[in-house]
């Protein structure tokens, strides 16, 4: 079962012995100590292990003439785990990694093949071609970066870069034209996603009903309102973040509209504002080291070093026996090496400037 952060709060101040009439440590505290144990000890001991616990996947529609594009802001690190290019919405070509000093050696334009990194963006080369067109259509509402389709009669706002054709908004000449860039392809991006901040479960909503692109929840949240961006959080064990930032459209009592919603949507998920769980977005193994760090560090906050003392010996044990938990995840099957130029890639050798890649 997971824990929700009123589990957490609970189990916490048992181990402590808290008083609830104490006034050094509110509940938001608390748990703010325990998303510090989860983000500096925890992420890092999990993605030591090479499991790709909190790995997923982001499309972003390759504009003609556009070379940068933004890393996911909630990617661990700023960093990627992978970087593809799917042809026809399917089919995927590795995007192979280059220096910034090997950058110029690429065509001005044509097919991405190759990407590097600039600052907290993913800079693709040779630079993507394609065509950019003005289109006519009255009261469209769209804003730059939408990405869109045609549906035979006019275009509409798409949540897929899979319908064709489709395209990117670049600009937004008036509320009747914009300009369309059409290429084709899109970037999949692998990241590893942050475990969002815990909260307690009265500012998130459990979802009771599922509609076309609305939820009713068992009650609505503070923290929800018309144009704030919000999160989907699974209510089963792992507990994984099924879509982010996604736009509160409309509130009718505890019915929320929102922008998107994803297609393993379930009754028992939550909606909660953007960056927050009100569940642990972990193993359920991790709790027990989860509860143990957070209680020495709010020990030593409060100057009991003695009692902080007491855990130092259980924070040790609880590390060792949650490596050896979950890693590996599968134990039956070793993980096979692929060469990455290799046939089993569907790779071809190539000569180019000289040296075959």
């Amino acid at each position: 079962m997971p824990k929700t952060g009123d589990q957490i709060l609970v189990g916490i101040k048992r181990r402590m012995t808290i008083p609830q009439s104490q006034p050094l440590l509110l509940n938001d505290d608390i748990l703010s100590v325990a998303d510090d144990v989860i983000k500096s000890r925890l992420v890092p001991v999990l993605m030591s292990m090479r499991q790709d616990f909190f790995v997923v996947t982001k499309d972003v529609p390759i504009v003609a003439g556009q070379v940068e594009y933004d890393i996911p802001h909630r990617a661990v690190g700023r960093t990627l785990r992978d970087l593809k290019r799917k042809v026809d919405g399917s089919n995927k070509v590795d995007v192979t990694l280059v220096g910034i000093e090997d950058e110029h050696f690429s065509a001005l334009t044509g097919i991405p093949s190759q990407f590097y990194f600039k600052g907290d963006k993913v800079c693709l080369s040779p630079k993507p071609s394609g065509t950019t067109s003005l289109v006519n259509q009255a009261a469209h509402g769209f804003l730059p970066g939408d990405v869109v389709s045609f549906n035979g009669t006019i275009y509409v706002k798409s949540s897929t870069t899979s319908i064709s054709p489709a395209g990117v908004v670049t600009r937004v000449v008036s509320s009747s034209s914009f300009e369309l860039s059409t290429y084709g392809d899109v970037l999949e991006m692998w990241y590893e996603l942050m475990p969002s901040q815990l909260t307690t479960t009265d500012k998130a909503g459990r979802i009771t009903n599922i509609g076309t692109l609305d939820v009713t929840l068992s009650s609505l949240p503070s923290t929800l309102q018309v144009g704030s961006l919000a999160d989907i959080v699974a209510g089963v064990s792992g507990c994984s973040t099924k879509a982010i930032d996604l736009t509160v459209t409309n509130i009718a009592g505890t019915t929320v509209h929102l922008s998107s919603l994803p297609s393993d949507l379930k009754v028992g998920d939550y909606v909660t504002a953007a960056g927050y769980s009100p569940v642990m977005q972990l193993p359920d193994e991790c709790y027990p080291y989860l509860e143990t760090e957070t209680c020495y560090r709010l020990l030593q906050s409060i100057s009991d070093y003695e009692g902080a003392k007491f855990l130092q010996a259980d924070i040790e044990v609880e590390l060792k026996n949650l490596k050896m938990l979950l890693e590996p995840r599968i134990q039956g099957e070793a993980t096979k090496i692929i060469p990455r130029m290799g046939l089993a890639r569907g790779a071809r050798s190539r000569w180019k400037w000289g040296f075959l890649r």
